[in-house]
This record gives structure tokens, sequence and C-alpha cells, in this order.
């Protein structure tokens, strides 16, 4: 179960993670940490890119949807790109497309 989150300032006041691996139970406190470290930086827009992501469970939506309410808090915008076919398919089931701002490409 391997997890890993690289953040990628941009020039354009935004910051990409790029999540790698399996974003579930054991792995979710470590992105909402990551979350919590990037919004100290009062970015305007943050992209999660999930094109690396091989598994996601419940307690990685909800990890997913904490990130877009602490982005709602700070004013940043949020979006979640780089859909694999397995996680767009749960993003889908769970309704949480359009919540996250959900795109295929970063």
């Amino acid at each position: 179960m391997t997890f890993s989150a690289e953040v990628q300032p941009q020039l354009d006041d935004q910051i990409v993670i790029v999540l790698r691996g399996e974003l579930q139970q054991t792995t979710a406190a470590k992105f909402r940490q990551v979350i919590t470290d990037v919004l100290a930086t009062c970015p305007a827009q943050l992209v999660i890119d999930l094109n690396l992501i091989t598994f996601l469970d419940s307690s990685g939506l909800g990890a997913l949807v904490s990130a877009r309410h602490a982005c709602d808090e700070t004013g940043c915008r949020v979006a979640v790109s780089g859909l694999n076919p397995a996680v767009r398919r749960t993003l889908h089931t769970t309704g949480l497309t359009d919540y996250l701002n959900a795109h295929e490409t970063p």
C-alpha cells in the first residue's frame, strides 16, 4: 500500500498535487496533511491529479471531499484531474464528479 503526494507549484498561483498509489483508509490522513500544508501557502487554485491513483476507497473519497471543504474555507478554487477509468467510475457512481470539479486531463 504505497502512496505519495508530489506538490508542484505553478507560475500562475496554482499548485498541482500529483497523487500516486492508493488513496484509502491508511493513507487518507497523509493526504489531508498535504492539503493543510498546501493551503497554508494561500494558492488561488489547487489541482489534485489522480491519474496515478491505483485504488480509491470511501476514506479516499472522504479525504477528497475534505479537501474541497478546506479549499472552500480559504477561497481557493479546486479541481480534480487525470481521471483514470476506475477513478472516473467511482466519482461518477458516488455523484462527486461535479462537486469535485473533476476533469479528464490535468
